[in-house]
């Protein structure tokens, strides 16, 4: 996540990293990761370095916003 051309999920914002946050899966969950500036990643309206993501979370970087939806196969 971020303002890289090569990004899978593209963020807008001032000062926004390339890569501002990642989205990894550990062990049968999802975990956001803030790998920039603390304060521009933030879970369902709270600033974050790390969390366990949950189906439905909002995610916000920079001016952007998301919404975090697990998919099952």
């Amino acid at each position: 996540v971020g303002s890289a051309k090569f990004v899978h999920v593209k963020a807008k914002g001032l000062f926004l990293a390339g890569i501002q946050a990642k989205i990894v899966n550990e062990n049968h969950s999802y975990s956001l990761i803030n790998l920039g500036k603390a304060g521009k990643v933030k879970v369902n309206g709270e600033a974050t370095t790390r969390c366990v993501l949950k189906n439905g979370d909002i995610i916000s970087v920079g001016k952007s916003t998301f919404k975090f939806v697990e998919g099952r196969d």
